[in-house]
């Protein structure tokens, strides 16, 4: 495998926060949820080789108990899903 990035973004009432991130399965930046977060989702870029088309997949990976559900997608509806720069090439982060 070429390229293999896992980055956390947390839906916050003030938009998404970038979390942590992996490079290859290995932590190259933690960071901690924060306390008013009600949705995690984590950005998974897969590229096989350098020439070969990259896939960007998104799983939630946690949502919070106390967030009622229609106030969750109205915050996904005033912030859409983050769609980082970062995620061009090989990179790290």
């Amino acid at each position: 495998m070429w390229n293999s990035n896992d980055i956390d973004y947390h839906l916050t009432p003030n938009g998404w926060i970038k979390g942590t991130s992996y490079f290859f399965g290995n932590l190259t930046s933690a960071t901690v949820r924060p306390a008013d977060c009600v949705l995690t989702l984590r950005l998974s870029v897969r590229q096989t080789f350098g020439f070969s088309g990259r896939k960007e997949t998104w799983s939630e990976i946690w949502k919070s108990r106390s967030a009622k559900t229609g106030y969750v997608a109205k915050l996904q509806k005033n912030f859409p899903r983050p769609q980082p720069a970062s995620i061009k090439g090989r990179i790290p982060d």
